[in-house]
């Protein structure tokens, strides 16, 4: 069983959950198709308070799971936030403790755009990278002095944690979570589905905690790909 989870709260951006969930789903038939056992997706919709939530357009997304069923899931994602996220932030308090044992649990948790404000809220992100939606990002880094800020990366990955710093991105990241989850072949056939444009490889758009990280500028790149060969 894959075990997916994604957190409802008032000003949420609508497809940063019906993206990855359509994508999860898409993998989730093919692994049907190629019968592979112990692989079905079950997808948990949940609020803290149990309530209907009104998105960032003005529809309504009920949930399906109590608040308490989040604490076995295998990926949770934090949806992006409209506008400003520190009234939504204050009103979530809840949610820290359980992203806190969800961490500890090694479970996988995906921050996108200001979702992020979540996991640096609970204290997550301290000393590790992390980012967010860009016109976010310095007040982001003002309120978290203490978390290591990669503005110029769209993804990032500290552990089991990673952020996303928009929508393309967390469609990136949703297929390397179906690759870790069912395997490389269904990975790319939803990709190719959801996305038949040439993208950027999942590693070459992101920062990654603990791995050597190219530079965004082309120059500099070059100089460490150099480096690299050279050892």
């Amino acid at each position: 069983m894959v075990t997916v989870g994604f957190l409802l709260y008032p000003q949420l951006v609508l497809s940063s959950i019906t993206l990855p969930a359509e994508m999860l789903r898409a993998a989730d038939e093919r692994a049907r198709g190629q019968r592979l056992a112990g692989k079905e997706l079950e997808i948990r919709m949940v609020s803290p308070a149990g309530t209907n939530i009104a998105a960032g357009v003005g529809m309504q997304l009920r949930p399906t799971h109590r608040f308490d069923q989040l604490k076995d899931v295998d990926l949770l994602y934090l949806p992006a936030i409209w506008r400003n996220p520190l009234p939504i932030l204050s009103s979530q308090l809840r949610v820290l403790p359980l992203l806190q044992q969800l961490a500890k649990a090694d479970r996988l948790l995906c921050a996108v755009g200001t979702g992020s404000y979540l996991l640096a809220e609970a204290g997550l992100l301290d000393a590790k990278p992390a980012t967010t939606h860009w016109f976010f990002s310095t007040r982001f880094r003002r309120r978290y002095p203490a978390v290591q800020v990669k503005q110029r990366h769209l993804i990032t990955r500290a552990g089991n944690l990673y952020c996303a710093g928009s929508i393309n991105a967390v469609a990136d990241l949703t297929g390397h979570f179906i690759e870790q989850f069912y395997n490389a072949d269904i990975a790319r056939q939803v990709e190719a589905q959801f996305s038949p444009e040439i993208r950027r490889p999942f590693r070459d758009a992101g920062f990654f905690e603990g791995e050597v990280n190219l530079h965004h500028d082309e120059a500099i790149a070059d100089a460490e790909q150099f480096l690299q060969q050279q050892h």
